[in-house]
């Protein structure tokens, strides 16, 4: 009867471990996850650990072979974990043409990976890397759009100037517009200040008559005055004066197109000016 007893309660308490066993296994694959941080992996851990420790159905080396197996699992899920955001921070703050405040945000959720899911003596070498990552993918995004500027105000003198026609000023005005809405380097601060400089040179250019006089007019006592024709308007007004000031002018009205006018009489001041509505005042020059 003795033996028969010892048997029976040997078989049931290894019936019981085997069970007590295969819910730890169970515990291990639900409870230690990469998914959890760092602190909640590590009170995953203890709190396995604890109840193996507590479980009366295991024998010591039963005990020992659990948690034995739970800090495996568990290095296992944080080393995984740890090349994961190693892998991140390699790969993210790489792309220049992501604006100031998308780098900002992406240096953030690095660091917040960091501190979630790394131990406190992971920390501070990662954090290093991003700092000079994100130093550098500044620097170069800060030149790429200083050269970028460069090149358009370099295009600006070279595109928009008075001795082009109206319509290919226009044409160079929206490529140049083009260019910097489609510049990735910019922030909208940076690319409003250069669509402004853009259409206030177009404008002044388009909208400033430009007084040009003709050598040879002048050699054979006859001058011919020329200027840009502005947009918008079909006849102008020209004033001739001794007179710098303009005081006391005398007036060629209602001159038509094509802005080109040839005078016998001579002034010492010129100044043309659109009868239509214009915001430019005119320009004179003396001969």
């Amino acid at each position: 009867t003795i033996d028969e007893k010892y048997t029976a309660i040997l078989s049931k308490r290894n019936q019981n471990a085997e069970e007590a066993i295969a819910i730890f296994n169970t515990r291990r694959e639900a409870e230690l996850t990469k998914d959890l941080t760092y602190q909640e992996l590590l009170a995953n851990r203890n709190k396995i650990t604890q109840d193996i420790n507590t479980q009366v159905y295991l024998e010591s080396s039963q005990k020992t072979q659990q948690i034995d197996l739970t800090n495996l699992r568990s290095s296992s899920v944080h080393t995984a974990k740890l090349t994961e955001i190693n892998q991140l921070i390699e790969s993210a703050l790489n792309d220049a043409t992501k604006t100031n405040s998308d780098l900002a945000i992406e240096k953030d959720i690095l660091k917040t990976k960091v501190k979630d899911y790394l131990s406190e003596d992971e920390q501070p070498s990662r954090n290093t890397t991003i700092d000079e990552k994100y130093t550098a993918i500044l620097s170069k995004r800060n030149q790429n759009a200083e050269s970028f500027i460069d090149q358009i105000h370099q295009r600006m003198n070279d595109e928009l100037t008075g001795e082009l026609d109206i319509l290919i000023l226009t044409q160079n005005r929206d490529a140049l517009l083009t260019s910097v809405n489609d510049c990735p380097y910019l922030e909208e601060n940076e690319r409003a200040i250069l669509i402004n400089e853009i259409t206030q040179q177009y404008e002044l250019i388009i909208t400033t008559p430009i007084i040009a006089p003709l050598p040879s007019a002048i050699n054979q006592g006859n001058l011919s005055i020329e200027w840009n024709q502005v947009n918008g308007t079909t006849s102008y007004t020209l004033e001739l004066s001794e007179d710098p000031d303009f005081t006391d002018p005398a007036q060629y009205t209602d001159i038509l197109l094509p802005s080109h006018l040839l005078l016998s009489s001579m002034g010492s001041g010129r100044k043309v000016r659109p009868r239509s509505p214009c915001r430019c005042e005119g320009l004179f020059l003396y001969f």
